[in-house]
Parts: structure tokens; C-alpha cells; sequence
């Protein structure tokens, strides 16, 4: 009993006043007062809130036959607060109508629910806890004439509705376009109902309503959406529209003024969708997506407004329409499209027709606004930003394009009246190509601008109307008086309903002028500080980001899709190479690129920290229009150097000084006018692409490696290099501009480079130890050996010196793989028939990408580049050396694209004829180091070669290596003077000469009919070396054979035997798979031989 009693009484008590509190079951076999709708709020009315108060809807539906009586009228009940709320909305798991139908034919609906002065009310059509719409509200009254309304927020005499919450519902009315003024979702205004229980709309408010909020609903089948109407003296302030959806693709359900609001202060209207705007009654001149009629201190943000169709002869057609007296009000962010006019009328998209007299303070701001058309013969015609009236409006960043043909005057940008106005940083483009178009056309004086500059102004008929036609940028700029920095640039563009810029718009990019005020642009996304881009949209490729913490990233690893940012130590050895979209590096944070390693950016570089590429790494750019901000670090080591010796050098960074370099304190560059050097002060800046040596120290004799650090922004994009040219032709000394490889084959084969450069590139090799008066001086008094340049081209390259074969130590034995490392000066021939006016072209598409990238001065391995050609190529080396260590190789291929004549690019010459020792092919005239022949090959071809030396004696030619078809081909050297033809492949042949040069005694043979490309025994100087078994057997006609050592390609020594002095010898013991040995023979003359044989 006592159970029973303690439950009753915590019960609701429904038989006496008792205020509620909690949840409350609507439902129709209930018992009153919780049957209907109607009755529960009759209740509340009555005896007021002492707690929150909900009603739960559990029927499917709520109408005129289930009891309801409309208007459902909430009162101002007692008890009400922020905290004691009354709230409606569907019972967990409810879908739920509510449909007010009127009782006659006469008497009208004025609304379904009215919130009559009432405070704290929420309609929350979700049924758990989410923004699902599961409450559908329906004024299906039929009566014409009738003004309507689905929920009137209304005033009570002296009260006014106050924190009034309308979220995810779905408000209807019955028949659009009845002949009734208003046929609303939701409407806060008058307290009046006029004739047969119709909205008195002529009325406003006795009574400010306030903090309104209307979130997530839908509205179909009404003339005006939202429909707020205040007197001048009582405002309706603080009211929230977010995340509403307005519009219909059934024209019979599209509205005509989706949201109207007159005399209202405090206000936001974000986030809204107004999709299918239509008005075909001729009943109403005009149709708009927003109207605001005298408001104050508000905000119209990131709405999208599309689809608004004037089919009539309607007056005016507006997307937002703000007029009467404002103040401090902010349109922004908005997307406008698809503002038709087929009948014979006006289209004002964004029109500002405001008080001439009070300062509006009006802020228009990173909207887009496109696909404009209006087809009537009307004399205005469409206009994108119309300034009909006003004081103190600012235009910024705005994208407004009219992208149809006009019948009529057109412009992106309408002012008929108005007076300090603010217009910057903004596109106003007009295709047109009908009508009379225009970017801009206004009738006010240039004094009405207080500023106006730093606009795109594009049009295929007339720049601007300021007194008359304005056909070109300069007539405009001259009739403004202003206006010196702006552009006429058609920029890319993804869509005509979509103005974000798309692509490469390099003669647009970054024309603006910074805003303090604007400081994001439409997708609320930064702006650049130093130069942003005009109209709404700042380009940026990487709209998603990665940050760094110092062991994990954010977002997952970065792509060139995703930017990164590091926001902790980053080192490339320990944490991998970054391939990214964008690179930011936050303050006091490090980034170190390690030897080998890289990171790869699509766009833009930005270095707030610190950024450290220790020597072989590369930082890689690929977007020619990528921008590079903040100090890095470079650090390079030259190859080993040698007293006195100079480091052929270029900078990858900006503001580099030569006396960077803080060992040396001589330093040249090349002048290609009179192709010679040309002494430079310390405080020479090193220009991009420019070359310039530096001399090692001259108090250090041992071979030394010079570490630099190069600190500036680096370099990146497009670099030209001015070049000049000697009657004759000339050398440009050149270099790489870039913190990454630079591939050599790009570079020749760009369009520009190859009708000015011959084709071949010369590297400084350190190898000669310098001395006075030896050949080829070089700079300064000290001389330098000329074959000390190793060369490349698109046939291959040659080295200068071997090793292997001198004995020497620390030598650039490397042979250019075409990879031309950071920091690295070189040589290039420059033709005597370069245009008179000419540039070298570098560009980010030449960097070379991958790891190991950027590994040596002027030799590296091969790495992946960004040249997409493919070379059939098929060449031997072949060198000539002595033991005293004269060396110099020359390179024959085989190569697509190449001829038998001479050509640029394939074709490289001897870089000296001054050097101790000189191999060559003979080409016509010219004596090359590298020689190209075209495909297919033909192996009854005979190449000339020549040699020069400067000190006789005994010397050797043999192969280096071979790659291609020659892996297979035998190659034949013919001896002329000795009648004597060896296979090369085989051995090396040494024979003695005097000094001079000597061009007709070598020929280059394919093919040989004495010995027959079979025989696999190797003739030289008399002495025959073939294999015995698993042995090797050697022959001499005349002279003792004194020692003989063999060994593999490792440098090994597998078999040795001296003292022999016999005319044969036999090997044994040698035990060894199949492999390619060098076998070293020493006859009693002291004469030494070298051969290569298969075992």
C-alpha cells in the first residue's frame, strides 16, 4: 500500500493545477489532457512549467479528425526559463504528421502552431537524438486569399516570442501559388489575424520577438520560407537560419522568397541551401533567394544559392537582395549559380540598394557568383555585384563571372550609385559575346571610389563603362585614375558553376594585395600574407594535411595529394623520404634530408624552422609555379682537390656571396663574349644557373675534399641564364640552380637549350696535379691538364682518367651518368649561330627524383628522372693510356635519333688538343670524344680515329666497357702503319709512337676477315694467347716471355709465375668458374702487355 501511494504521488497529478515537469506521452487513446496535441498545450498553458517540460508525439498522425484543433496556440505559461523548456517532437522510433486543415470555405489557417508571446519553445522533429527530419507539419488549408503560415513566431501584446528553437522538420503548405500574399514555413511578425482568420501581414509585431533559431529544416510547397516582418521602432533580433534546405525541382513547389526579413538586428543566415527559386504568377514583380530590408549587425555566410528561374515578365530577380538602411552587415562565402531570366526582365544577383546617406558599413566578401543569363530585351540586363545605392560598402575577393550570352547591357559589376566604395582583389569576368558586355559599367564619377585596384577585370566586348566605353584595361585605368594594379587575365577556372581555380594560372597567381581583413578565403582556407591570389578561391592543391609530431604523423604518411607539416625533429635517415603536396615547417622545428635520402614537394616549400640537406640529399620541387619561402641549408663536399686546385661551383640558394667559400680567396667566371675568364670579387653574388671556381687553399699539399654550406631560400621553378656568344662561338660556364640533381638530358634536349648549346657538357675532374708551363693554362699562372673535363651528351660520356691503370689515388675516375649534382659548375659549348637574344632554361620538370639522386659532383647513380625519353643506346668505350698514366677514352654509339652527320646533342668534341695524351673518332672535320651513328647498325662500318700525345713512347688502346648490342658485337682496332688488326674485346694492343698527332693510322672496325670474328685466340706484339682446357696458353715468335700474372675483375690476383724466360708457357692450377681474366704479360725486353680473354 504504501508502494502504491509513494508512486501516486510522484506522478504527475492531471486532475489539478499542478505545473509540469518531464516527459509526457501525446497520444490519442490516452486520456485527456494528453490525448491531442491540443489539449497538452491548452494544459501547459494553464497551469505552466515547474522543469522541462516534452511532449512525445507517438501517433503517426495529428489532424483535424484525431481531435486538433488549429492554430495549436502556445502561450507565455509560467515557470518558463532557459531551463524549464517546453519541447515537441516525435516519440523514439516515430515518424509523425501533423496536418491542420481549414473547418470551411471561408475561414482560413493561419498556422499550425503559434508560438502567441510564448518563450523557450523548441520543435525538435528528430525522434532520438540525432538531425534526422521525422516530423512533417502541413497547413493544408485551401482557402484563397488567405495568408498562412506553417509556425508563426507571433508577439503578445507587450511580449514578444523569445528563444524560439525550430529544428529537423519538414514544414509544408498545400497549394503554392494561391493568390495570397504569403504562404509561409515559418513566419515571426504581427499579432494580428484579419479577415477569416488569415496573418494580418499589413501589421507588424506589437512586440519584439528575439533568439529565434531555425536549424535544419526543410521547406516545400511555400512562397516564402522564412518570413520575418518587424516595425522600424521593434526589431526582431538575434535570429539564427543554419543548414536549412529551401527549393524544390518541381517548379509547382519551388518558392519565390525563400527567406525575407524586414527590420531585423543581430542576425546570422549561414550554411543554407536555396535550390529552385521560380515565380511564374504575374501577380508578383519579383523573386529572390535572400531579401533584407533594413537590418544591422549580421551575417550572410556560406550559403548556396543556385537554380533561381524568372519565366515571366517579372520587374527585378534578385539571389540576395539588401535594401533600405543597413549597418555592419557581412555577405560572405556564399556560392551563386544558375540565375536564369527567360521572360523579359531584370537579374541584380547580389544588389545592394541601400540609404545614400547612412555609412552601411557593408562588407561583400569571397562569394562566387557565375552562369548568369538573362534572354529578354530589357536595356539593364543581368548584372553579377549590383550597387544600385549606399555608402561605405567594400567589395573583397570576389569571383564574379557572367559566363552567357546577354541580349542586352551586361556587367560583372553594376554601380549605379554610391559613394565610398571599396573595390579590391576581386574577378569580374563577362563572356559575353552578345549584347553590350562589360566587366564593370558605372555611372558614378571615379571620386565615388575610395579605392579600387588590384582587380581582374576580363570581357569579350568592353573592359568598363566610366563615362563612355572603356574597351581595353588601359583606357579603364586612365578614366578611373586608379585601378595601376590590376589585370585583364582570363584565369582557369574547375567549372562554370564552380569558380575555384583549377590548373596553372601562372599570369594570374599571387596579383593581389594583402588584406588584414580577409585573412581565408571562401573555404576558409589561409590566404597568403605577401601576395594573395584575387577573387574568392586561394589556390591550393593540398586541401588535406599530415603534421609531423616527432614520431607519428597526424593523417597518415604524406602523398602528393597531402600536405606535410613538421611539427617535430624529422631526419629522412631514421624516419624514410617524403613524398608531399606541400611542405610547411614550423617554427623551431627541424627537418634533416640525409645522404641518399630526398623529399619530394608537388607545390609550394614554406621553412619557418629549420631545414637542413646534408651532402647527397635533394629537396625536390615539381610545380614550375611552386613557391619557395624561408632559409634552408645546403651542405656540399667538392671531390678530392688538389693544392692550388679550383672547385667548379653554383648556387642552389639565393644571396650567396663567393666568399662563401672561406678557403679560397681566388674566384673566376667564364665570359662567354670574349670565351675567356674573368676574375670576380668576393663579394660577388652568385647568380642562378651561373658557374664560378673557387682555388682551393695553396698552403695545403694533401688531396682534400672542400665542404660548403650554402644558406638562402632555394631556388626553384623557371630561371633563365642570359648567355652571350664570341663571333666564333664560345663556352658558357653554367651550373646547376636547384638543392637537387639536375638531369642532363632534360636540360639538352629542352626546347629553348637546343638552339644554343652544341649538345655536349665538360666536367672538371680534379685529376692533374697543376704545375707551371704545362699545356692548356687554364686560369690564373697555375696549368691544369685539358683532359681533366670528362664529357656527356645524349650518346653517353667519357672519363679522363683510370686508376686501375696508373696507380693514382683519390681520382674522379666516374664517369657522368647524367645526373648533374646540386651545387655543380660545368662547361657548355655555346653555338656560334644561338639566337642574338638568348636565355638557358631551367626548370623544376629537369629535377631528378628517387633516392642517390644528388650523390657526386657531376657523376651519380642512376636515379629516377623526370624525362620521359627513351634512348635505344649501344656504345663502347675505347681508351688509350700508358703507364705513366696519359689517359683518354673516347665513346662510340649506336643511339635512336642520331645520324651519320654531326649532330647537336649526340655528337661532343674534344675539349683540348693540348693534352698529354688526345683519342678521337674523326667526323668530316671535326675530332670527337663522343660520336653518335645512327640505327640501324651496320657492321661493315670503318670509324677513322686519331690520337695526339705531346710526349711519345709506348701506349695502349683497349675497351672500357660496352653496353647494348655490343655486349655481343666484336670490335676490331686496325693498326694502318703495322698492318695489324686485334679484337678488343679480347685484349688491349700497345705499340709505340712519336709525338704529334696522328689522324689516319687507327681505323674502328666491326668486322674482321683475317682473323675471323671465331677465333678465339688474342694476337699482340707476336705473342698468342689461347685457351688449353680449363688453362691458358701463351706463344711468343721471338721474344722471352719473363712474367706472367692473371687476374679476375675483382683486381685478384688467381694465377702468377715469374723468371719464365721461354717462348711458351702453360699455366696450371688454376682453378676458376667461367669468367672474364686479364692476364699481364712482361717479355725480356721489359716490354708489358695486357690482355682480356674469357677462362
Amino acid at each position: 500500500m504504501k508502494k502504491i501511494l509513494l508512486l501516486f504521488l510522484l506522478l504527475p497529478f492531471i486532475g489539478i493545477s499542478q505545473a509540469l515537469s518531464g516527459n509526457y506521452i501525446i497520444k490519442s487513446t490516452n486520456a485527456a489532457p494528453f490525448n491531442t496535441l491540443t489539449n497538452a498545450v491548452a494544459r501547459i498553458n494553464s497551469v505552466g512549467a515547474a522543469g522541462p517540460v516534452v511532449f512525445l508525439l507517438d501517433d503517426t498522425t495529428y489532424s483535424n479528425t484525431t481531435g486538433e484543433t488549429f492554430p495549436i496556440i502556445i502561450t507565455q505559461f509560467t515557470g518558463t526559463s532557459a531551463t524549464n523548456t517546453l519541447t515537441i517532437k516525435p516519440n523514439i522510433g516515430k515518424t509523425v504528421t501533423i496536418t491542420a486543415t481549414n473547418r470551411n470555405g471561408f475561414t482560413g489557417v493561419p498556422a499550425v502552431i503559434e508560438f502567441n508571446g510564448a518563450d523557450n519553445i523548441i520543435i525538435d522533429g528528430n525522434n532520438a537524438t540525432g538531425t534526422t527530419r521525422n516530423l512533417t507539419l502541413i497547413n493544408n488549408d485551401a482557402v484563397n486569399f488567405i495568408d498562412r503560415t506553417v509556425l508563426w513566431v507571433a508577439s503578445n501584446g507587450a511580449n514578444g516570442a523569445t528563444n524560439i528553437d525550430i529544428k529537423n522538420t519538414i514544414l509544408k503548405s498545400n497549394i503554392r501559388n494561391q493568390q495570397a500574399r504569403q504562404l509561409s514555413g515559418i513566419y515571426s511578425g504581427s499579432n494580428e489575424l484579419g479577415l477569416n482568420n488569415n496573418i494580418n501581414i499589413n501589421n507588424a509585431a506589437t512586440a519584439n520577438n528575439a533568439t529565434t533559431k531555425i536549424t535544419n529544416n526543410e521547406f516545400i510547397n511555400v512562397r516564402q520560407g522564412v518570413y520575418i516582418n518587424s516595425s522600424p521602432t521593434l526589431k526582431t533580433s538575434k535570429t539564427a537560419l543554419e543548414s536549412n534546405i529551401f527549393g524544390s525541382t518541381i517548379n509547382t513547389e519551388k518558392p519565390s522568397l525563400p527567406i525575407y526579413m524586414i527590420n531585423t538586428n543581430d542576425f546570422s543566415i549561414t550554411d543554407n541551401v536555396i535550390n529552385g527559386v521560380l515565380n511564374d504568377n504575374t501577380g508578383n514583380p519579383s523573386i529572390s533567394g535572400i531579401t533584407i530590408e533594413n537590418g544591422s549587425n549580421y551575417n550572410i555566410k556560406r550559403n548556396t544559392i543556385s537554380n533561381v528561374i524568372l519565366t515571366t515578365n517579372h520587374i527585378i530577380q534578385y539571389a540576395i537582395f539588401i535594401s533600405g538602411t543597413q549597418t555592419n552587415g557581412v555577405i560572405s562565402e556564399n556560392k551563386i549559380t544558375n540565375i536564369k531570366n527567360t521572360g523579359n526582365g531584370i537579374i541584380r544577383t547580389l544588389s545592394l540598394q541601400m540609404n545614400a546617406t547612412t555609412s552601411a558599413n557593408m562588407l561583400v566578401a569571397n562569394n562566387f557568383i557565375s552562369d548568369i543569363t538573362t534572354t529578354g530585351t530589357t536595356t539593364n540586363g543581368a548584372s553579377g555585384i549590383q550597387i544600385q545605392s549606399g555608402r561605405n560598402i567594400k567589395l573583397y575577393h570576389n569571383s564574379v563571372v557572367l559566363n552567357g550570352n546577354q541580349n542586352n547591357i551586361s556587367a560583372a559589376l553594376n554601380i549605379n550609385a554610391g559613394t565610398e566604395l571599396d573595390i579590391i582583389n576581386n574577378i569580374f569576368g563577362n563572356t559575353s559575346t552578345t549584347g553590350t558586355a562589360y566587366s564593370v559599367y558605372s555611372t558614378v564619377a571615379a571620386s565615388s571610389f575610395l579605392n579600387i585596384d588590384y582587380n581582374d577585370y576580363y570581357s569579350a566586348r568592353h573592359i568598363g563603362f566610366l563615362g563612355g566605353n572603356r574597351t581595353t584595361l588601359a583606357n579603364w585605368q586612365t578614366a578611373t585614375t586608379k585601378d595601376r594594379n590590376s589585370i585583364n587575365v582570363i584565369p582557369t577556372f574547375v567549372s562554370i558553376a564552380d569558380l575555384h581555380l583549377s590548373g596553372t594560372n601562372t599570369a594570374f597567381d599571387d596579383k593581389g594585395t594583402p588584406l588584414a581583413i580577409i585573412p581565408t578565403d571562401i573555404d576558409d582556407e589561409s590566404r597568403s600574407t605577401v601576395a594573395p591570389d584575387m577573387g574568392a578561391d586561394e589556390y591550393n592543391r593540398c586541401k588535406i594535411s599530415s603534421t609531423w609530431n616527432g614520431t607519428n604523423w597526424s593523417n597518415g604518411t604524406p602523398t602528393p595529394s597531402i600536405k606535410a607539416i613538421i611539427n617535430g625533429t624529422y631526419n629522412t635517415q631514421i624516419h624514410g623520404n617524403i613524398t608531399t603536396c606541400e611542405l610547411t615547417i614550423n617554427t623551431e622545428k627541424t627537418l634533416t634530408i640525409t645522404s641518399g635520402k630526398f623529399v619530394e614537394v608537388q607545390n609550394d616549400v614554406t621553412v619557418i624552422g629549420n631545414l637542413i640537406i646534408e651532402n647527397n640529399g635533394s629537396l625536390i620541387q615539381n610545380d614550375d609555379d611552386a613557391k619557395s619561402t624561408g632559409i634552408i641549408n645546403v651542405i656540399r663536399n667538392s671531390s678530392f682537390m688538389k693544392q692550388y686546385d679550383y672547385t667548379y661551383w653554383s648556387s642552389p640558394v639565393a644571396g650567396i656571396k663567393l666568399s662563401n667559400f672561406k678557403e679560397s680567396y681566388l674566384y673566376y667566371s667564364f665570359n662567354d663574349a670574349v670565351d675567356n675568364w674573368q676574375f670576380e670579387s668576393e663579394n660577388t653574388i652568385m647568380a642562378p644557373g651561373k658557374g664560378y671556381i673557387a682555388r682551393a687553399p695553396e698552403n695545403d699539399l694533401a688531396t682534400q675534399i672542400v665542404s660548403t654550406t650554402f644558406t638562402g631560400v632555394p631556388f626553384t621553378g623557371l630561371i633563365e641564364l642570359p648567355i652571350a656568344t664570341a663571333e666564333t662561338g664560345s663556352l658558357g660556364l653554367i651550373g646547376n640552380p636547384y638543392p637537387s640533381a639536375l638531369n642532363a638530358d632534360a636540360f639538352l634536349t629542352n626546347a629553348n637549350n637546343k638552339d644554343i648549346l652544341e649538345g655536349t657538357l665538360y666536367f672538371w675532374t680534379h685529376n692533374t696535379a697543376i704545375a707551371a708551363n704545362t699545356p692548356n693554362p687554364g686560369s690564373g699562372v697555375f696549368a691544369y691538364s685539358g683532359d681533366d673535363y670528362a664529357s656527356y651528351n645524349l650518346t653517353g660520356s667519357t672519363v679522363t682518367t683510370s686508376p686501375a691503370l696508373s696507380g693514382k689515388t683519390n681520382n674522379n675516375n666516374n664517369r657522368p651518368q647524367g645526373n648533374i649534382a646540386s651545387g655543380q659548375g660545368f662547361f657548355a659549348e655555346i653555338k656560334a649561330t644561338a639566337p642574338a637574344t638568348k636565355k638557358l632554361v631551367f626548370n623544376n620538370s629537369m629535377r631528378v627524383k628517387g633516392e642517390n639522386g644528388n650523390t657526386q659532383f657531376f657523376k651519380t647513380k642512376a636515379a629516377k628522372s623526370t624525362s620521359n625519353t627513351t634512348l635505344e643506346k649501344n656504345r663502347v668505350w675505347v681508351n688509350i693510356t700508358n703507364e705513366q698514366g696519359a689517359y683518354s677514352e673516347m665513346l662510340l654509339g649506336y643511339i635512336t635519333g642520331a645520324t651519320n652527320d654531326y649532330d647537336n646533342g649526340y655528337d661532343g668534341k674534344t675539349f683540348s688538343s693540348d693534352s698529354f695524351v688526345s683519342m678521337y673518332s674523326i667526323l668530316g672535320e671535326e675530332n670527337l670524344s663522343i660520336q653518335g651513328r645512327s640505327l640501324p647498325f651496320d657492321e661493315e662500318d670503318s670509324i677513322p680515329l686519331g690520337f695526339e700525345n705531346t710526349i711519345g713512347g709506348t701506349f695502349s688502346v683497349g675497351i672500357d666497357s660496352f653496353d647494348g648490342f655490343f655486349t655481343n658485337q666484336e670490335v676490331f682496332l686496325y693498326d694502318k702503319k703495322n698492318d695489324a688488326t686485334v679484337n678488343l674485346k679480347q685484349g688491349r694492343y700497345t705499340f709505340t709512337t712519336e709525338k704529334g698527332t696522328f689522324n689516319d693510322r687507327f681505323e674502328l672496325k666491326f668486322k674482321d676477315k683475317t682473323l675471323g670474328v671465331e677465333n678465339p685466340e688474342l694476337v699482340q706484339n707476336g705473342i698468342v694467347v689461347f685457351k688449353n682446357g680449363s688453362q691458358i696458353q701463351l706463344v711468343s715468335e721471338d721474344k722471352n716471355i719473363q712474367d706472367i700474372t692473371i687476374y679476375n675483375l675483382l683486381g685478384k690476383s688467381i694465377y702468377q709465375k715469374k723468371n719464365i724466360n721461354t717462348l711458351e708457357h702453360t699455366t696450371n692450377g688454376i682453378q676458376t668458374q667461367k669468367q672474364l681474366v686479364i692476364v699481364k704479360i712482361k717479355t725480356e725486353d721489359g716490354l708489358e702487355i695486357t690482355k682480356k680473354m674469357m677462362l
